[in-house]
């Protein structure tokens, strides 16, 4: 999923499913950054694994001040339509964590393509599918 690609998605849905949509995003980096953690046999070097940490965290970070938004800070986060370009931005100048952060968002894009879909129609209807 390239920039373009992720933006005209998440432009796609509803209020509700944004928000649903970027906890998912967060939960999912969270497990690409387990990857990162120091362990026996780990073929990353300290560095790399530090810096990726260190990215990922900077797109969290990006994450949680848009959570305030659409929970009713209007002062936090980011306009809808430059989110995706401002966590795209933050991925690609750290290297070490943009394919962390594209598993995450493909992996996040996929649920919701197919069980999110199902789960959604169940929990709030189908005219918001």
């Amino acid at each position: 999923m390239n920039r373009e690609e992720a933006k005209q998605y998440f432009l796609g849905l509803r209020s509700a499913q944004r928000g649903q949509f970027l906890a998912l995003l967060s939960h999912n980096l969270t497990v690409a950054a387990r990857a990162s953690y120091a362990v026996i046999d780990s073929p990353a070097d300290p560095s790399t694994r530090q810096a990726t940490l260190e990215g990922l965290n900077e797109i969290q970070h990006r994450l949680s001040a848009h959570f305030r938004k659409l929970l009713g800070d209007p002062q936090a986060g980011f306009p809808d339509e430059v989110l995706m370009d401002v966590l795209f931005g933050w991925a690609e100048s750290l290297p070490t964590a943009k394919e962390d952060f594209l598993w995450a968002l493909e992996t996040t894009a996929r649920y919701y393509q197919t069980d999110g879909k199902k789960k959604r129609q169940a929990a709030v209807g189908p005219e918001s599918a």
